[in-house]
C-alpha cells in the first residue's frame, strides 16, 4: 500500500497535499519530520509520530526519515524511529535502491550500522547496481569498518551486475590490505568469475598488481581458468610483458595435484613466437614438449606464427622439435604461404627442404572431402594421405569409413592428430600466387625450382600466370613461361582478362603471346613456337593468326583491351591492334567512351595522334560508307566529346591535333557549352588553348 500521511497536525499544507493527489507515490516536497530528521530535532520528531505522520513517509527521492538520520549520523533520531513497530528498517530508496543501512554504512558511522543490525536490517543489502556495502568502502583506509562487516558476518559472495565479486573490485583497484582480509575470510571466491569470464587473478594480470597476485596464487587461485576471449593468466601477463622471473618461480612452485598436466604455456608459445623471442620460445619447448601441436582459435600452430613474424631460428627450432609443416589454418593458411606472403626468401627455402607442400588439390575436390567429412567422426579423421596413391583413392577410402571406431589417445597424441587432420585442405590462395602478388621474385623462382604446381588455380579458378600478368610482374611472368606454364586469357569474375592486363601495362611481349596461344588453338602454330623468344618486331597483326575479336572481349563494365591500351597511353600495344577492324574504334564502354575519348584521357599526345592516324587510314577506305565512318565528334555518357576532355585534362598539343583532323568546335556537352565556353567555365589559364578554340 501507498504511504499515506494520516492524522497529521503538524503540516496541514503537507496533508492537504497528499489528499489531493493520493495517486501520486512520491512526495513533491520534504515533510517537516524529513527535515526534523536531517536536522536532528528529537522534540519534532516525537511531535509528528505522536500526531500520526507515517514513519515510512518518502520524499521526491524516495528516502524516508530514517534513511536521513542515519545519512546525517543522528543517532538518537535513529533510536526513536526504531521504536515504532511499523518502521521499514530496510526501505529502499526509489532510483538507487539504497537502505538505511547503507546509508550508515556509506558515512562509516558503526555505531549506526550496529543499531540498525539489532532491529534487524539486512547487512547483505545490495544498491541498483547489485553491489553490496563492500564495494563502495573499497579503500584501505576503510579497513576498520571491513573488520567489523566481516566480524557481522557480511556476505562476500554477493556479485554485482558485471557479475564482479568484493575481490575482483579490489584486484582492480589495488587494495592490498583489503584483499588480505577477504581471502582469510572466505578463500571459496578466489575462483569466482565475472560475466566476462575473468576472475579477480585476470585482473591482476591486467594490470600487473604483484602484490595481490601473489596473495591470491599462494592461495591457491586457479591460474588454468580461461576467460571468453579464451586467455587465462599467464597469456595476461605475457602480453603485457609482466611475465617476470619471479611470477614464474611462484606458478612453478604450485603443488596443485592437477598442475603437472596443465598446458599453460599454450597460448605463450604462440605469443612468443608472435613477438619473435626466441629466448622464450626455447624456454617454453623446453617445459613442454608436446606443446608445438597445439591449434588456437585462428587454427594456427606455433609454426604459422614464427614464419609470419620472419625469425628464421625460431622456425628452425620448431621444426627440429617436429613441427607439422603442411598444416593449414582456419583461412587455409600454410607456414609457407605466410613466409612467402610476407616475402621471408629464406625460411621459405628452408620450409621447402624440410618437405613443406606447395601444391595442394583443386577446389572440387577439397569439397568432396569437406562434405565426407561433415558426415563422420571430426575426432578420428584420417590424415595420412599418403598411405594412397591418389585423391580418388582416399575419397573411396573415405566414403566407406565415415565412421571410425573411437580410440583413447593421449593428450598430446589428440592435439597432433588435430594438426594432421587439415593436412590435405586446401589453400584459397597458393604460397606462389601470394609471393608472385608481393613480387617476392626469389621466393617464386624457389619455388618453380622446388616442384610447385605452376597451373595450380586458386578457388576463383586463375593460376599464377593471370596474376603475375594482374600486376605485370615481368620476372615473373618469363620464369612461368620458361617452365611452359598453361598460357590462357583468363579472365576474373569481372571479365578482366590477361590481355586487358597485357594493354594496361603496355606488355608487348605478354600480348603477342596471347595471340600465339589462340593461333595454336586455332592451328595457325605449332604450341612448341608459343615459348620461343620474341622477336624484337612490334608490328604483328592480329589477322595473321585468327582476328581481333577473340582478344578484345570487353570486361563488365564495356571496357575492352583495346580501350585500356588507349586509356594508358600504351602506344605499342595501340600498333598491334593496327590492323584490328573499324569496331575496336567504334566500340563504348558503359559510359558511352570510345577508344579515341579514352586516349584522349590518357594525355599522351603521340597515342592521340597515332589514333587519329589509324581512324583517317579507314576512313579513307570506307568515306561512300556512311554506316562504317568513325565519327571523331562522338560524345560520351558524360556528354563530353574528345575536344572537351582534352580542354579539361589541359593539353594543348591534343587539343590542336583534334582541331587539325577536323574535330567540330561548336558541339555542346551536357550543360550546353561548347569547347571554348567549357574552357572559359572551369577557368582554363592556358591562353595557348583558348587561342586554339573558336
Amino acid at each position: 500500500p501507498k504511504p499515506k500521511l494520516k492524522n497529521s497536525k503538524s503540516d496541514s499544507r503537507l496533508k492537504h497535499h497528499l489528499e489531493t493527489n493520493d495517486n501520486q507515490n512520491i512526495e513533491e516536497v520534504t515533510s517537516p519530520l524529513h527535515k526534523a530528521c536531517e536536522k536532528g530535532f528529537e522534540l519534532k520528531v516525537k511531535v509528528y509520530l505522536d500526531y500520526g505522520d507515517d514513519i515510512n513517509l518518502i520524499d521526491d527521492f524516495d528516502n524516508t526519515p530514517l534513511h536521513y538520520a542515519c545519512t546525517y549520523n543522528r543517532i538518537n533520531i535513529t533510536k526513536i524511529l526504531l521504536q515504532s513497530p511499523k518502521i521499514n528498517v530496510d526501505i529502499k530508496c526509489c532510483q538507487s535502491r539504497i537502505t538505511p543501512f547503507l546509508c550508515a554504512a556509506y558515512t562509516k558511522n558503526i555505531e549506526m550500522m550496529t543499531i540498525l543490525l539489532e532491529h534487524g536490517a539486512n547487512i547483505n543489502a545490495c544498491d541498483s547496481n547489485g553491489a553490496s556495502v563492500l564495494f563502495n568502502l573499497c579503500k584501505d583506509e576503510n579497513k576498520e569498518v571491513y573488520k567489523y562487516l566481516l566480524d557481522h558476518h557480511i556476505s562476500v559472495k554477493i556479485q554485482d551486475k558485471s557479475g564482479m565479486t568484493i575481490l575482483h573490485q579490489i584486484a582492480v583497484t589495488n587494495k592490498k590490505e583489503l584483499a588480505e582480509l577477504i581471502i582469510n575470510y572466505d578463500r571459496s571466491i578466489i575462483d569466482y568469475q565475472d560475466i566476462y569470464g575473468k576472475t579477480a587473478l585476470h585482473y591482476c594480470a591486467i594490470n600487473n598488481y604483484k602484490e595481490i597476485m601473489k596473495m591470491l596464487i599462494e592461495n591457491n587461485a586457479n591460474i588454468k581458468i580461461k576467460d571468453k576471449k579464451n586467455n587465462n593468466v599467464v597469456d595476461y601477463l605475457i602480453d603485457n610483458d609482466n611475465y617476470t622471473e619471479d611470477i614464474k618461480q611462484l606458478i612453478k612452485s604450485l603443488e596443485h595435484s592437477d598442475l603437472k598436466d596443465f598446458n599453460f604455456h599454450s597460448n605463450q608459445l604462440i605469443k612468443a613466437c608472435k613477438k619473435g623471442d626466441y629466448e622464450w620460445v626455447k624456454q617454453c619447448l623446453e617445459q613442454l614438449g608436446d606443446n608445438i601441436y597445439y591449434v588456437d582459435e585462428s587454427g594456427r600452430i606455433a609454426l604459422h606464427y614464427a614464419c609470419e613474424s620472419g625469425n628464421i631460428d625460431i622456425v628452425k627450432l620448431l621444426l627440429e622439435k617436429g613441427s607439422c609443416i603442411n598444416i593449414y589454418d582456419n583461412k587455409f593458411f600454410t607456414p609457407l604461404y605466410l613466409a612467402s606472403f610476407n616475402g621471408y626468401y629464406d625460411i621459405s627455402k628452408l620450409l621447402l627442404e624440410r618437405g613443406a607442400s606447395s601444391n595442394n588439390i583443386d577446389y572440387k575436390t577439397f569439397k568432396k572431402i569437406e562434405r565426407l567429412q561433415e558426415n563422420s567422426n571430426k575426432k578420428n579423421i584420417s590424415s595420412s594421405m599418403e598411405k594412397f596413391s591418389d585423391i580418388e583413392e582416399y575419397l573411396k577410402y573415405r566414403a566407406k569409413n565415415n565412421t571410425l571406431e573411437n580410440t583413447k589417445t593421449k593428450s598430446k597424441e589428440i592435439q597432433k592428430q588435430k594438426v594432421e587432420d587439415k593436412s590435405y585442405l586446401r589453400l584459397s590462395s597458393t604460397p606462389l600466387i601470394s609471393a608472385i602478388l608481393n613480387g617476392q621474385n626469389d621466393i617464386v623462382e624457389e619455388l618453380i625450382k622446388n616442384g610447385t604446381n605452376i597451373n595450380e588455380k586458386d578457388e576463383q579458378d586463375l593460376n599464377p600466370f593471370y596474376y603475375a600478368c594482374s600486376i605485370n610482374n615481368e620476372r615473373a611472368i618469363h620464369l612461368l613461361i620458361e617452365k611452359k606454364v598453361e598460357i590462357e586469357n583468363y579472365c576474373d569474375p569481372l571479365k578482366t582478362s590477361v590481355m586487358h592486363f597485357a594493354c594496361k601495362y603496355g606488355n608487348v611481349e605478354l600480348a603477342e603471346r596471347i595471340i600465339d596461344c589462340y593461333a595454336m588453338f586455332q592451328g595457325n602454330i605449332s604450341q612448341s613456337s608459343i615459348y620461343l623468344s620474341r622477336s624484337h618486331s612490334r608490328e604483328l597483326s592480329f589477322e595473321r593468326y585468327c582476328g581481333v575479336n577473340e582478344f578484345n572481349k570487353p570486361n563488365m563494365f564495356g571496357v575492352t583491351p583495346f580501350h585500356w591500351a588507349c586509356l594508358y597511353g600504351k602506344r605499342d600495344i595501340i600498333k598491334l591492334f593496327k590492323n584490328g577492324g573499324i569496331n575496336i574504334f567504334i566500340e563504348k564502354d558503359i559510359n558511352g567512351s570510345n577508344a579515341l575519348h579514352h586516349v584522349c584521357s590518357s594525355g599522351n599526345t603521340e597515342s592521340v595522334r597515332l589514333i587519329l592516324k589509324y581512324i583517317k587510314l579507314y576512313n579513307t577506305k570506307v568515306i561512300l560508307d556512311q554506316d562504317s565512318y568513325i565519327n571523331i565528334n562522338e560524345i560520351n555518357g558524360n556528354g563530353d566529346s574528345a575536344l572537351h576532355i582534352s580542354v579539361r585534362i589541359g593539353n594543348e598539343d591534343i587539343v590542336k591535333l583534334l582541331i587539325d583532323n577536323g574535330i567540330n568546335q561548336t558541339i555542346l556537352n551536357s550543360n550546353n557549352q561548347t569547347a571554348k565556353q567549357y574552357a572559359e567555365s572551369i577557368k582554363q589559364h592556358n591562353k595557348k588553348i583558348l587561342e586554339l578554340l573558336n
